[in-house]
């Protein structure tokens, strides 16, 4: 029955998302990811029975999940709008009104979307990952690079692309997260992408797979419009090809932060 419930509302509700970005709901994207989450739960339960529906319902994740969430989409877009401006919307985002409630549900959408759509692609697959190397001393490398890359947009001064800070301060905070996660749980991109350079493919075929609806539906409404980017003219269908790229380690950060969550969940158990 759950896994019926989960195919009906993954495809009602994606479909519906689809049918809204076509210029009759901006904000359209927390709608799309609401039900793509139902979907991969749908297809992680029907072919691989380990979905993470149970972790997700738990309503502690859920606050976890909010809290962090919206502080990281805080930071993302007062660097990528004010700060260091690489795209701008069609709407005031700091409005603290309709706009700015269903913008940050889409990003906190975005987390368990993206995981969920992770791990199916690591079902189907199969990469295993073996622990190889110990990687502890270059980890703490990436943990220096991440807080220089981190400071970049405050000291940046090349106005020809005053965007181009935000794209490394996305990578550093991908970096931050990943360090974060290998000291709460062992996990880390970086670190299983050295063991095991197929488990890269897991990252890219999941950041295409939230990237292309997401960017190409953009045009339709162009919600939001990339600006001061270098190489922002070399597009697919519209879509530069740098953000498409970009998206990988935007892709790599959701995933951590949904296990640095499970490992918050897990330490208080152990604590109790």
């Amino acid at each position: 029955m759950t896994k019926l419930l989960l195919m009906i509302f993954g495809v009602i509700i994606t479909i519906l998302g689809l049918i809204l970005s076509f210029n009759i709901f901006k904000h359209y994207t927390v709608i799309f990811l609401i039900g793509w989450l139902f979907l991969m739960l749908f297809l992680n339960e029907k072919f691989f029975s380990n979905s993470n529906l149970k972790i997700i319902k738990n309503k502690y994740f859920i606050l976890l999940l909010i809290f962090l969430g919206a502080i990281v989409t805080l930071i993302i877009e007062y660097i990528g709008v004010s700060i260091s401006p690489a795209w701008i919307y069609s709407f005031n985002f700091f409005n603290f009104r309709f706009d700015f409630w269903f913008s940050i549900g889409a990003y906190i959408m975005y987390i368990p979307a993206t995981y969920e759509t992770y791990c199916l692609i690591k079902n189907i697959t199969k990469i295993e990952l073996k622990e190889k190397i110990n990687h502890k001393k270059l980890m703490n490398i990436m943990l220096i690079i991440s807080i220089a890359l981190l400071i970049l947009p405050f000291i940046w001064s090349n106005e020809k692309y005053v965007g181009l800070p935000f794209c490394f301060f996305v990578i550093g905070l991908f970096f931050l997260f990943d360090f974060i996660n290998y000291k709460l749980s062992k996990s880390s991109i970086i670190f299983n992408s050295l063991n095991n350079p197929k488990y890269l493919l897991i990252i890219i075929i999941t950041s295409l797979a939230m990237s292309i609806p997401s960017e190409f539906t953009n045009i339709i409404q162009y919600v939001w419009t990339y600006v001061n980017i270098p190489f922002i003219q070399f597009t697919i269908f519209k879509v530069p090809i740098i953000i498409l790229i970009g998206w990988i380690p935007l892709v790599g950060l959701w995933i951590n932060l949904f296990e640095i969550i499970i490992s918050s969940l897990r330490q208080k158990k152990l604590s109790r």
